[in-house]
């Protein structure tokens, strides 16, 4: 970034480096009418040090023969330095010319980093919104995800249940069935006491046994998913 100012019909080409302001030595030996080489001269006569290589950086300029020639680029802080001894009214003009302009500079310079700053936390306000939104739609999948899973664990819980029921059933019919065996067992070893009773149960369990064939079918379909029997057993194929 860079901005021409006229100061005394002389176009002054400060520019930012970083955060830094530059005015050009040659321009501002120009301005206050004073020779380039002396201007350089007072430069280099200045002590080595951090703050003469921070506001006094040496740079080139190509001249009409172009020629590279030396120069340097100063900082506000340098500018003041260096002009501090030049003396005389037109000088004061200058001087506060300058000062305007660095000041006009580094209002530029502050507006463009605030805008950058604005931007820089528009843009973030604008992510964190995308991103909290898109937070909330996967809670809300998954909230969606586990509605779905609850109604399918529910129906297999009540389906659990009817096997459960089935086999409390076909428990029930078994022991049934075992209770008849041990009485007609028990009727035909008394066979002499009543002969009736063994007959008629006799006929009972001819009756039954098919039932009890098939129920034992139903039994093992339910405790090993075995369809063999039911497949095979007659009261299912009528």
């Amino acid at each position: 970034m860079s901005s021409l100012i006229s100061i005394n019909n002389i176009s002054v080409d400060f520019k930012v480096v970083g955060n830094e302001i530059f005015a050009n030595s040659l321009q501002i030996a120009e301005v206050f009418g004073k020779n380039h080489r002396d201007i350089l001269s007072t430069i280099r006569a200045l002590p080595n040090d951090d703050f003469r290589e921070h506001n006094f950086q040496s740079s080139f300029y190509i001249n009409s023969q172009n020629k590279k020639q030396p120069c340097y680029n100063l900082t506000r802080d340098g500018f003041s330095l260096l002009v501090m001894g030049f003396t005389g009214e037109k000088a004061y003009k200058w001087k506060i010319e300058f000062i305007k302009a660095f000041n006009m500079m580094e209002a530029e310079l502050k507006a463009i980093k605030t805008k950058h700053y604005i931007n820089e936390i528009s843009a973030l306000k604008a992510h964190q919104i995308l991103q909290s939104k898109r937070v909330t739609n996967q809670i809300n999948g998954y909230k969606s995800q586990i509605a779905q899973h609850n109604k399918q664990i529910a129906i297999l819980k009540a389906d659990l249940q009817k096997i459960d029921n089935t086999k409390a059933i076909l428990q029930n019919v078994k022991d049934e069935r075992d209770y008849f065996r041990k009485k007609y067992y028990e009727a035909y070893k008394a066979l002499g006491k009543d002969k009736d009773i063994v007959l008629s149960l006799h006929k009972i369990q001819k009756h039954l046994e098919p039932v009890y064939t098939a129920l034992g079918a139903v039994m093992a379909y339910v405790d090993s998913n075995n369809t063999y029997f039911m497949k095979n057993n007659e009261i299912f194929k009528t």
